[in-house]
């Protein structure tokens, strides 16, 4: 929509375009008009039609300069309107007890666990890469703001000539040239609007690296953690089997079972020693993964993560509040929001590129024989330029509507990322209670299990029931132990990956500066 001053626009365009014109002629008398040389001039004189008609068409253009922008402002667009609920599925978890998820991976109560974020933020290389992107935004920043700002250039030279005939001699010379584009319709504040938001998006780009790069060495680590704790009940279990295998040679030896006895019990020892080897290997691919993303080498952290079967796990009770709220936690939703506020803003650029531009300029100079004769013989000149673009083929048009329909593409980017998040907050907490049921089951099955195997060892020994029983049920005691070790590193992972649907692991100082500093 065209603003209200629009006809006095399409003044100062007019007069603009009857300025650059004559410009070729008036510009010998706007040099006469403000040369300070030329002082002593009785008033009146040197003024020319083209003169004044140059004179009223800068100061209707800088009067412009007050209008505003040719845009509208900016407005986020509100979560309803993008298509966000009131409220989520399970109302159980909103009414739980309110935790602080800022620092989430603190609620494992493992120091191994903390310590390992803390190098993460310290030494991770894609937080460097995402903070130099982020000083990069900074730069921009700083640039657009320069370009409303005056310019002030300095020139000197000297030098000599030697002749045969005269005249021969030094000179020196000196320059101070400043200019100032003015910003008539708001282009160059639209420009620093969207820069800032760029810079507020990277920010955000730096804040979802962190979240991602801090849960992914969480998951690790309890990856390693119950791959370690099934490792140990592997080997627990070989123990137990050595002596089964034992057993049943006695007895086949006391003519009491027959060799078949001996051969399960062998086979069944096999089955679970050839389970180690991959435990193994992932465990330590675990481990690898975890030193990379604190930035060393795959194997530096061994020692340090030693072998341990506790697999940390975080207190249940976790409320989410409104989807209002956890998605103004989420980095890559806010970042998504101000990549449009930048885009929107960009329109002003490319609408105010349609109009005129003026820009002053001054000179202040002087030169003299002598060096110390420099400053006695100074000359000023101030100049007003107005520009605007005549004929493009339709370029600058062009360039409006591109604008527009990058602006449109960062809504839909921005409602599919609030819709995105909305979706990973009920999956997560759908797999959380999932994992949840699932590890309970099982608990319960492992101590039926355990109870089960009991009876069966005694009554084998007892001579009361065959080995193949005493076989199934250490088989199923054995899968029991090694189910529930998975499904509490399930669990943990599934409390990981809702701490990280509701945006926690950050805060706006998280980008520290201590980090950046690191980085240059």
């Amino acid at each position: 929509m065209p603003p209200r001053n629009f006809r006095l626009l399409r003044v100062g365009q007019t007069l603009a375009i009857d300025v650059v014109h004559s410009r070729r002629m008036a510009d010998q008398r706007l040099l006469r008009g403000f040369d300070n040389s030329k002082s002593r001039r009785k008033p009146g004189r040197g003024r020319r039609p083209k003169l004044a008609a140059a004179t009223t068409a800068v100061a209707a253009l800088a009067g412009l300069s007050a209008c505003g922008s040719l845009s509208a402002d900016y407005q986020a667009p509100s979560a309803v309107r993008l298509g966000g609920p009131s409220g989520f599925s399970n109302s159980a978890v909103q009414t739980s007890e309110v935790r602080d998820i800022t620092t989430w991976w603190a609620l494992f109560s493992d120091p191994t666990l903390v310590s390992l974020v803390d190098q993460t933020v310290a030494g991770n290389v894609d937080l460097a890469r995402a903070a130099i992107r982020w000083k990069e935004a900074r730069e921009a920043l700083a640039q657009s703001r320069a370009e409303a700002a005056p310019r002030l250039d300095l020139a000197a030279s000297g030098g000599a000539t030697a002749a045969r005939q005269p005249p021969a001699g030094s000179s020196y010379s000196a320059a101070l040239d400043a200019s100032w584009t003015l910003d008539l319709f708001g282009g160059l504040r639209r420009e620093r609007e969207a820069s800032a938001a760029s810079l507020e998006a990277a920010g955000f780009d730096e804040a979802s690296v962190l979240t991602a790069v801090v849960a992914e060495v969480a998951r690790n680590y309890v990856d390693a953690r119950s791959l370690e704790s099934r490792i140990a009940i592997a080997r627990k279990s070989l123990q137990t089997q050595d002596d089964d295998v034992q057993i049943a040679q006695w007895r086949a030896q006391a003519g009491l079972v027959s060799s078949l006895d001996v051969e399960k019990a062998r086979a069944q020892r096999a089955q679970t020693s050839a389970a180690l080897p991959d435990l193994i290997k992932a465990a330590a691919s675990a481990r690898h993964r975890i030193a990379v993303l604190t930035g060393r080498a795959p194997t530096a952290l061994n020692a340090f993560l030693g072998s341990s079967s506790e697999i940390p796990q975080a207190p249940w009770g976790l409320a989410i509040g409104a989807p209002l709220d956890a998605l103004q936690r989420r980095p890559d939703v806010r970042r998504a929001e101000r990549n449009l506020a930048s885009a929107t803003a960009r329109i002003g650029v490319a609408e105010a590129a349609r109009y005129p531009s003026l820009t002053l300029t001054g000179t202040v100079s002087s030169s003299a024989a002598a060096l110390e004769d420099l400053g006695s013989a100074v000359t000023g000149t101030v100049l007003a330029e107005v520009a605007q673009t005549l004929l493009d083929g339709g370029r600058l048009e062009s360039v409006v509507r591109q604008r527009k329909d990058e602006a449109d593409d960062a809504y839909l980017a921005y409602q599919a990322s609030v819709l995105g998040a909305l979706e990973d907050i009920e999956n997560a907490q759908a797999q959380a209670d999932a994992a949840r049921e699932r590890a309970e089951a099982l608990r319960v099955e492992l101590g039926a299990s355990q109870a089960a195997t009991l009876l069966a060892r005694g009554q084998y020994r007892s001579g009361l029931t065959d080995f193949q029983t005493l076989l199934d049920a250490e088989r199923t005691l054995l899968g029991a132990q090694d189910g529930l070790a998975t499904a509490r590193g399930d669990e943990a992972k599934a409390m990981i990956q809702l701490y990280l649907a509701l945006g926690g692991g950050w805060t706006p100082a998280s980008a520290s500066a201590e980090r950046r500093g690191r980085i240059g």
